[in-house]
C-alpha cells in the first residue's frame, strides 16, 4: 500500500480578557503494506506480508497570543506523540524458532510500540523549558529515550542548563521499541541459580546534567554527564543490589566562521565505567567559490553497556583520517573521498599492555560525477579500498530520462549498474578469494495524478554464488493532504508539503 498524511490546522480564538487564545495541531497517519516473494534455500517461495501503520500528533501554541493571534514566545504549552504499529501476515511470523533466545515479543508477529510521547512547557516565566513523559535525548554520539523529566534554564550569561531523569526505556514495557536498546545486550535470558533474568527487563533508573551554548550563532557546544543504574538479578551474598550501567562525560562543538564558510568541529566522550576514551572527533571544512574541501580525525573504541561481556571482547579502537573535496558548478557536481584507517594500535582496558589482534592498516577512496539536463541526469561513482579487511571495488552508473510531462508529474525511465568486486585472502586459505557481483535495474514511474504514484522495475543479478536472480516490483504510492478546504492529493513540487 501507500503512505497516507493527514495534516488539519485549526485556530479558535476567544476574547476573555481582551486576549486571543487558540491552538494549532498536525495529525499525520501514515500507513504501509508490503507483499512480496523470497526464494528459500530448498527452492521453494516463502510468503511475505507486512503491515506498518504509524501515528503522530503534534498539540501546539497552547499558550497567551498577541492581538493578532500570533503565539508569544513564553508559557507555551505543547504535546507530541509518535506511535507505531507493526503486524506480521504471511510466512515466517513465528520468529521465536529463529533462535532460541530471543523472546516472543521482541519480534512478534503484532506489535505496539510508543515512541515518544511527552508535554512540554516553552519559555515559562521567558527562561525554563520542561519535558515530561517518554522523550529522546539525542547528540553526536548519542540517541536514547527516557521516562521522565527533562528541565533546561537559559541565563543571561549565553549559557543554558540543562539537567533530566527518569527511568530508561530498555524494552521492560510491552510498549517500547527495540530501536532504544543498549548496544550489547543479549536478547534472551541468562540462566542463574536456576533462573531466567533479562536485563532488558529492569527497570534503569538514569540521570543526566549539561550545558551548552545559548544564542550564539558562531558557536554550538555541549558539555554534558549522565550515568545509569540497574538492579543486579538474582545477588549473591555481598553483591550489590545495584551497580552503574552507564557513566560518561561527553563534549562537542561546532563553529561557524566567516559566514559559513569555515566550519571546525569537535567532539569526545569519555566511559568513567570503562575508564577511556570512547570517541574522538576533530574536523574541519571550508567553501571557496565552486570549492569545498573538509579534513576529519576519528578515533573510535566500541563500548557498550555495564553487563555487556563485549566490552572485555570488542575493547579495541581504530584511527580513522579522512579528506574530501567537492565542486558544483551549474549542472555539474564532482566530489571525491579518501580515508586512512588504521587498527589494532591502542591498548585494551582489560590489558594495558597487550592489544587486540589483527592488527593493520585499511585505506582507500572514492568519487563521482554527476551532471543533470532539462529532461534527467547521469551519475557515476566508484570506490576502491585495500588492506586490512581485503581488497573491495565498485562502480555505479545511474541516470533517469524524462520521457513526457514536467516535474513533479509525468513518466521518468530510470536505470542502473552495479559492479562489486571483493576478495580478502584470509577467508579462503588456498581458493580464490576474488568475489565478482553485477546489478542491473530498469524501472518506469508514473505521476499520473498529483499525490498518486505508480513505480515498475525489473532487476538482474548474478554473482559468484547465483547465476541468475531475476525481481520484478511494483510500488504503488498514494499520498493526501486534507486541510481546513477539504481539498485532497494535493503536494508541492518534488513531492514536498506546502
Amino acid at each position: 500500500m501507500s503512505p497516507t498524511r493527514l495534516v488539519a490546522a485549526v485556530t479558535l480564538v476567544a476574547a476573555i480578557g481582551g486576549t486571543a487564545h487558540g491552538y494549532d495541531f498536525i495529525l499525520d497517519a501514515t500507513t504501509v503494506g508490503q507483499a512480496y516473494q523470497l526464494r528459500a534455500g530448498d527452492d521453494t517461495l516463502v510468503n511475505r506480508r507486512r503491515l506498518t501503520q504509524s501515528l503522530a500528533l503534534e498539540i501546539m501554541n497552547l499558550g497567551p497570543r498577541d492581538a493578532t493571534g500570533r503565539p508569544l514566545q513564553r508559557n507555551q504549552v505543547s504535546l507530541s506523540v509518535l506511535m507505531r504499529f507493526s503486524g506480521e501476515l504471511a510466512d515466517f511470523a513465528d520468529l521465536p524458532a529463529f533462535s532460541g533466545r530471543t523472546p516472543d515479543r521482541s519480534v512478534a508477529r503484532e506489535r505496539l510500540e510508543l515512541l515518544w510521547a511527552y508535554a512540554a512547557v516553552e519559555g515559562l516565566a521567558g527562561v525554563v523549558d520542561l519535558r515530561l513523559g517518554r522523550q529522546l535525548r539525542v547528540d553526536l554520539f548519542d540517541l536514547r529515550a527516557f521516562d521522565g523529566l527533562g528541565v533546561e534554564v537559559r541565563t543571561p550569561l549565553y549559557l543554558a542548563l540543562e539537567t533530566w531523569g527518569g527511568l530508561a526505556v530498555s524494552g521492560a514495557a510491552p510498549i517500547d521499541s527495540p530501536l532504544y536498546r543498549a548496544d550489547g545486550i543479549a536478547l534472551g535470558g541468562n540462566l542463574r541459580g536456576g533462573l531466567a533474568a533479562r536485563q532488558e527487563e529492569a527497570l534503569q533508573p538514569t540521570v543526566g546534567v549539561a550545558v551548552r551554548a545559548d544564542r550564539l550563532p558562531w558557536l554550538a557546544a555541549r558539555l554534558s554527564y549522565q550515568r545509569t543504574w540497574s538492579p543486579t538479578g538474582d545477588p549473591r551474598p555481598g553483591e550489590p543490589a545495584w551497580g552503574t550501567i552507564e557513566e560518561r562525560v561527553a563534549l562537542t562543538a561546532r563553529g561557524r566562521l566567516l559566514d559559513g564558510r569555515l566550519v571546525p568541529w569537535f567532539g569526545m566522550r569519555w566511559g568513567l565505567l570503562v575508564g577511556r576514551l570512547e570517541e574522538l572527533q576533530a574536523g574541519l571544512s571550508a567553501a571557496f567559490g565552486d570549492h569545498a574541501v573538509s579534513a576529519e580525525y576519528v578515533l573510535s573504541a566500541p563500548t557498550f553497556d555495564g553487563d555487556s561481556i563485549w566490552n572485555v571482547f570488542g575493547g579495541d579502537a581504530f584511527d580513522d583520517a579522512r579528506a574530501g573535496w567537492d565542486f558544483a558548478r551549474g549542472a555539474v557536481r564532482v566530489w571525491a573521498r579518501a580515508f586512512l584507517r588504521r587498527f589494532g594500535g591502542h591498548a585494551l582496558a582489560s590489558d594495558p599492555t597487550a592489544t587486540a589482534p589483527g592488527g593493520g592498516e585499511a585505506y582507500g577512496g572514492a568519487g563521482g560525477l554527476r551532471v543533470a539536463g532539462r529532461r534527467g541526469f547521469v551519475r557515476l561513482d566508484g570506490y576502491v579500498e585495500s588492506g586490512f579487511g581485503g581488497r573491495k571495488g565498485g562502480l555505479d552508473l545511474a541516470g533517469r530520462l524524462r520521457l513526457a510531462g514536467r516535474d513533479p508529474d509525468g513518466v521518468t525511465l530510470d536505470g542502473r549498474a552495479s559492479y562489486v568486486f571483493f576478495a580478502d585472502e584470509r577467508l579462503a586459505p588456498g581458493r580464490d578469494p576474488a568475489t565478482h557481483s553485477l546489478g542491473l535495474q530498469l524501472g518506469l514511474r508514473w505521476v499520473f495524478l498529483r499525490g498518486i504514484t505508480f513505480t515498475v522495475a525489473v532487476e538482474e543479478n548474478v554473482n559468484r554464488w547465483v547465476t541468475s536472480q531475476t525481481r520484478l516490483m511494483a510500488l504503488l504510492d498514494v499520498s493526501f493532504l486534507v486541510g481546513t478546504t477539504g481539498r485532497g492529493l494535493v503536494r508541492g513540487a518534488g513531492g514536498a508539503w506546502p
